[in-house]
């Protein structure tokens, strides 16, 4: 599995001051692209997770990605920021290895909800594979960037899990508990955040913290009753679907999920991206399944042996993520 934030070339040229230390042929979409095909080839991955995929001026997708992965036997799943901006998230996925079963195309905006008023998007889908019994749930995001804002990266990261918890969970009746699941992206989230402690550690208390200088400490209710969105970061109604409406709560001043989700990018030494420093806000983290095995990783390098991002070598402003699963009946 491949996860990776390739760089939106909107986003790059719309923030050319960012990268004025890298080469300027490193900046070059066609340099850039040729670069990310390379990188795609020589890892030959089953599943790709991307982020800042360009949907639009120019249109990327169509005629970059899409040639490239489909000549080579990917399928995939796709969906672009809301509002006016041009990138998004896709999932490819080798379609001689996995049937697609469902998938959900998550936006985080929500009318009337303050703090999810910003256009970044999810995905969720669930994998067959062929010649196995268990389907796969596959998760990717970016969620907000702005560094003052943890509150919103936490409510977006809260509606992630409340759609990883549907997809997973198995019809009622069959035992088993959740399929087994990978959630992947860019979280622009430190491995000391709230946003990671909710993902890592299965639960995060979040009221009364002050998620920057001058902003109001986080209320015991980050989110709207109406949103029927329960702190144990599921819906409602699957909740009532399941005959287990009694646990839906709210107002409890913090999240937890039952997912059981481990880092495959544990804390320290290894970064990701520079953002002022060098930093791991990328991750891959896969659920405790006795199906699911972790084989090995693509090593990160520590900020000593990083280089400025993009380079030559690298096309991207993030590092690719890469872990090799072991998925059994």
């Amino acid at each position: 599995m491949l996860s990776y934030n390739v760089l939106a070339q909107s986003l790059l040229e719309g923030h050319h001051y960012l990268y004025r230390d890298s080469p300027l042929q490193a900046l070059e979409w066609d340099y850039r692209w040729a670069g990310l095909r390379r990188e795609v080839a020589d890892l030959a991955p089953d599943i790709v997770c991307l982020q800042e995929v360009q949907f639009r001026e120019p249109d990327h997708f169509t005629s970059s990605y899409l040639p490239f992965f489909t000549s080579r036997g990917y399928r995939y799943v796709s969906k672009q920021r809301t509002g006016d901006k041009k990138d998004g998230c896709v999932i490819f996925f080798r379609g001689d290895i996995f049937d697609l079963d469902c998938v959900s195309e998550m936006e985080y905006r929500i009318p009337r909800v303050q703090v999810l008023d910003r256009d970044n998007v999810g995905l969720v889908c669930r994998l067959v594979p062929r010649g196995q019994a268990d389907a796969l749930v596959i998760a990717t995001t970016h969620l907000l960037y702005n560094p003052k804002r943890e509150d919103i990266r936490l409510a977006q990261t809260a509606l992630l899990l409340a759609e990883v918890d549907r997809l997973a969970t198995r019809p009622v009746g069959e035992e088993g508990g959740y399929l087994p699941t990978v959630l992947t992206g860019d979280f622009n989230s430190e491995p000391a955040s709230l946003v990671y402690q909710l993902l890592a550690t299965g639960g995060v208390k979040y009221q009364g913290v002050c998620t920057s200088r001058g902003r109001r400490p986080m209320p015991a209710k980050l989110l709207p009753d109406a949103l029927g969105l329960s702190d144990s970061c599921q819906w409602q109604v699957k909740l009532d679907q399941r005959g287990q409406g009694e646990k839906f709560q709210v107002g409890s001043g913090g999240l937890h999920h039952g997912l059981a989700l481990k880092s495959v990018y544990p804390m320290g030494p290894g970064v990701s991206t520079h953002q002022d420093y060098w930093t791991l806000v990328d991750y891959i983290f896969a659920s405790r399944h006795p199906a699911l095995r972790l084989a090995g990783r693509l090593r990160l390098p520590n900020p000593a042996q990083a280089e400025r991002l993009p380079s030559l070598a690298s096309p991207s402003d993030h590092l690719p993520l890469v872990a090799d699963f072991l998925l059994t009946p």
